[in-house]
């Protein structure tokens, strides 16, 4: 379930335990599957997860609303259109909870660049012992 949206997670919620978080934010539409998969895969690793989306589309108990529900996810609706207000959301409520939080940009976007440094990585390593 998720395909490529959980392979970036992997890497993602791999970096997130290595720096010692215990929540995890990200953020999206009302009903992004991204932000779902995220809740899953957070909880499933001992983490907490904190969705904090844009109140557009359906943000009733539907969907993935619905699926967040059922994890028990703390879910938070902002009515802007600036992921920049979202990210300073994340650090107020990061700081104020007094955890260790680890934030995921919209859809992962960053997981490519965390995926091609770690498969270089490895060819450097790899080219090091031949």
């Amino acid at each position: 379930m998720g395909g490529n949206k959980v392979r970036k997670l992997e890497f993602l919620l791999a970096d997130a335990k290595r720096k010692g978080a215990e929540v995890v934010f990200t953020t999206g539409g009302a009903q992004s599957n991204h932000a779902m998969l995220t809740a899953a895969c957070a909880k499933k690793l001992g983490m907490e997860p904190i969705l904090i989306l844009k109140k557009r589309g359906v943000t009733e108990r539907k969907g993935n609303q619905l699926l967040e529900y059922l994890m028990d996810t703390d879910v938070r609706f902002m009515d802007t259109d600036s992921y920049d207000d979202i990210y300073a959301e994340m650090d107020r409520v990061g700081k104020a909870s007094g955890k260790k939080y680890y934030k995921i940009p919209c859809g992962g976007t960053h997981a490519g660049v965390e995926l091609v440094s770690v498969l270089h990585r490895g060819e450097s390593e790899a080219s090091d012992h031949a």
